[in-house]
């Protein structure tokens, strides 16, 4: 994330804002931490703290903006009002498998209707489960579990299923397995 927003800045002119959104504090945390030991956060307080917070971010002229999905919660009324009309934010969203496709994305969105929307999503998607492809459009890059094997990223995973006929097969499995977990090798 931090490259792709050094990039935008370092190759194409303007007042560049990005949004980075994640749903869970740890990674929020993680991924400001990253951006700030590079040099990329030249800003006090860009972590948004609370919706209230958030709100003002985005209304008032940032580089670099960090909140969780859940800081865009509607208002009493049910509604999230229009921030910005600002068309030189690029939102960037990472596990969005998990978080794009109800009522606080759709908040975000409306908060920046003008703004860019970029995934990142680590999770495989089987065939008929290409929401984030549908939200976000075309992939822009593509690295692949056989990609990270070749590249010593992760180890290979082999998984291989065994079919037991009776309980009694099961309590031995069972069995070994908890003698086996608990036996240092």
């Amino acid at each position: 994330m931090v490259f792709f927003c050094q990039k935008i800045l370092r190759k194409i002119p303007g007042n560049w804002t990005f949004v980075i959104v994640t749903d869970r504090a740890e990674l929020d945390e993680q991924i400001y931490k990253n951006f700030a030991a590079v040099g990329a956060v030249i800003e006090e307080r860009v972590q948004a703290e609370s919706c209230q917070h958030l709100k003002e971010l985005l209304a008032e002229d940032h580089r670099m903006v960090f909140t969780l999905i859940y800081k865009f919660q509607s208002d009493s009324d049910g509604r999230y009002p229009k921030i910005t009309d600002r068309d030189d934010i690029i939102v960037l969203v990472d596990e969005a498998h998990r978080s794009q496709y109800d009522t606080l994305a759709a908040n975000m969105r409306s908060a920046m209707p003008n703004a860019s929307f970029i995934a990142f999503t680590g999770t495989p998607l089987m065939a008929g489960e290409e929401k984030t492809r549908e939200v976000f459009g075309d992939y822009v890059s593509i690295y692949n579990f056989r990609q990270s094997v070749e590249d010593r990223a992760l180890c290979p995973s082999i998984m291989r299923t065994v079919f037991l006929n009776s309980s009694s097969s099961t309590r031995t499995l069972t069995m070994k397995f908890r003698t086996s977990s608990t036996t240092p090798s």
